[in-house]
């Protein structure tokens, strides 16, 4: 399993692990928040704006790291190819748990957490990127956006 789905956008959006877990718990009621030794929760990574998330969520369950970044903070960033449709970007990748409820946590929580300039919707391991639109919001929580609706 090799799941990174990337969302960018032209604003800022909030990332501390305050926000997150909120945000999550509004998404997954009880399942952040209170803050427990067990269940659902959200920890610094190792680098800034990083930050990782396991999710005992069921049907939503896995270990995901979730990074937050802001071009205005990173001039020196060399030009990508969609530069002129973002300046911000929040990803989600998998990085433990079975296929299925990794895709539908990466797709909720993205879904959930993009703000509504959310830009394009990009598949790393694919290199697919298509627009993120209001249909392509509403797919993400229960199928893939790349593929074509059944």
């Amino acid at each position: 399993m090799h799941y990174c789905w990337v969302a960018t956008f032209d604003g800022f959006i909030e990332t501390n692990i305050d926000a997150l877990t909120t945000s999550l718990d509004a998404l997954f009621p009880g399942h952040f928040l209170p803050k427990r030794n067990e269940g659902s929760f959200v920890i610094n990574g190792t680098i800034p704006d990083e930050f990782m998330i396991v999710s005992k969520v069921p049907g939503f369950s896995g270990a995901f790291l979730l990074y937050s970044y802001d071009r205005a903070a990173d001039p020196d960033v060399a030009a990508e190819p969609l530069d002129d449709a973002y300046r911000s970007a929040l990803s989600i990748a998998a990085i433990g748990g079975s296929d299925e409820p990794a895709l539908r946590f990466i797709g909720s929580a993205l879904a959930h957490l993009a703000p509504p300039d959310a830009a394009f919707l990009i598949d790393i391991e694919t290199g697919q990127f298509i627009r993120f639109s209001a249909d392509v919001r509403a797919r993400m929580p229960r199928e893939s956006p790349f593929e074509p609706p059944p």
